[in-house]
């Protein structure tokens, strides 16, 4: 699965993050796409290059539904 990511505000300029327990470690990129992800919950948290200031939020992916796109506010 994938999750796509729609984060508005801010400086514009974000890093992304996703941990899981079906993770061994975080995922720590520019892209706000995170692909080839196996069925679980993944907790998502932007981060405003510029500010610092950051957002989280739990999105699940599983089975056969289709990829969740989430919109983070920072």
């Amino acid at each position: 699965g994938s999750i796509q990511i729609n984060a508005t505000g801010g400086s514009g300029t974000f890093n992304y993050q996703l941990t899981s327990p079906c993770l061994s470690l975080p995922l720590l990129q520019q892209s706000p796409v995170f692909n080839n992800l196996a069925p679980c919950q993944y907790t998502i948290t932007v981060t405003d290059g510029g500010t610092g200031a950051s957002a989280s939020q739990v999105a699940e992916v599983g089975g056969n539904y289709a990829s969740p796109d989430l919109s983070l506010f920072c």
